[in-house]
């Protein structure tokens, strides 16, 4: 027999002028019922998207991977890849990693690693494509995160402060996050992405979600 559960997530201070994924408790499997959103110390208009999968957050890495960070910069190495990371790396040469969001879309794909120049710059198979910029990457996942859409399951419209008490879902869906190689079963959870890319001021979320499922972690 199914049953319907409401969590409720109080965010703290979500950061202006960007991006922001909260974790929304949910059953690995089952039907998203309601998404609420509610500004606590505001009344701006945004929107957010709630995804199956934590990679699929714009800033976001996986879960249950070896390494991930930030890209510094890009450069040319004899006519291939070449990327600086921001912190140290653990790499070897043969391994793979992802990149996403950088300005040049030709790197946001799985690179391999052709040489290791220092615990902070590799260089890859990957032919340059010329200057790019920002990005983060992680080591390769289970499958990659290039296409968000692919695990997007709502969007959430937010007008002046709140979205839409009254809208009733009634979608399926199943946790794609990368499975623990210990535990190897999905995560409890669903992934709000915020988009406060055009608000000025720093603001706070009360987010409510009713999931309905057979079973709970």
């Amino acid at each position: 027999m199914a049953t319907t559960y409401t969590r409720v997530v109080s965010t703290g201070l979500l950061a202006a002028s960007n991006k922001a994924c909260v974790r929304l408790p949910a059953a690995p499997r089952g039907k998203l019922k309601r998404v609420f959103v509610a500004q606590t110390n505001g009344t701006d208009t945004f929107s957010a998207l709630v995804y199956t999968r934590k990679g699929a957050c714009e800033s976001e890495s996986d879960l249950n991977i070896e390494d991930s960070g930030s890209v510094s910069s890009v450069a040319d190495s004899g006519g291939n890849f070449q990327v600086t990371f921001v912190s140290p790396h653990a790499m070897q040469v043969g391994d793979t990693f992802e990149i996403k969001e950088n300005s040049n879309a030709a790197y946001n794909v799985v690179h391999e690693i052709s040489g290791v120049v220092s615990d902070l710059v590799v260089t890859t198979t990957t032919s340059y494509a010329g200057a790019g910029t920002g990005g983060v990457w992680q080591t390769e996942p289970l499958s990659p995160t290039s296409l968000p859409a692919n695990y997007q399951l709502h969007t959430v419209s937010v007008t002046s402060g709140a979205s839409d008490a009254t809208e009733m879902l009634d979608v399926s869906y199943l946790n794609q996050d990368n499975q623990d190689i210990h535990r190897r079963s999905p995560a409890s959870a669903l992934w709000l992405e915020v988009d406060l890319s055009g608000i000025g001021t720093p603001t706070t979320l009360q987010v409510t979600v009713t999931t309905e499922s057979d079973t709970m972690d």
